[in-house]
């Protein structure tokens, strides 16, 4: 899962070196990006539609479209923006929001639903 937020970041056009900071942290020279929350939900109740089935939910939160100034001032030492990011690039554009939900939600799912390796850890944990 790492290994797709950090490609779908760069993707998005920052040519900074994205670093992911275990547990959940997209780190841009050591700010942060990004942060991923997961949960597996296990079926506890007869609506569900398959019985036994878990689900993982992942949510993923992005400093896309604003400015860095726009940070409350607490945050401004260890965060940043992705729009920032291409700006000290000299790239003067806004993040394109909707191919990089299409390329994170297409790189996620490969990682989710890989099979495990023969050690038998997933491409999603690591």
């Amino acid at each position: 899962m790492c290994a797709a937020i950090q490609t779908a970041l760069v993707r998005a056009g920052s040519a900074a070196r994205v670093v992911m900071k275990q547990p959940n942290d997209a780190l841009i020279e050591g700010r942060k990006v990004a942060g991923v929350l997961t949960e597996i939900l296990a079926p506890t109740r007869p609506e569900r539609p398959v019985s036994g089935t878990k689900w993982a939910l992942v949510g993923v939160g992005i400093n896309a479209n604003f400015a860095y100034s726009d940070l409350p001032e607490p945050l401004r030492a260890t965060a940043t923006t992705l729009r920032d990011c291409l700006r000290i690039e000299r790239i003067q554009r806004d993040i394109d929001l909707e191919a990089l939900l299409a390329d994170l939600t297409e790189r996620l799912t490969a990682a989710i639903t890989a099979p495990a390796n023969p050690a038998g850890s997933s491409p999603a944990r690591r």
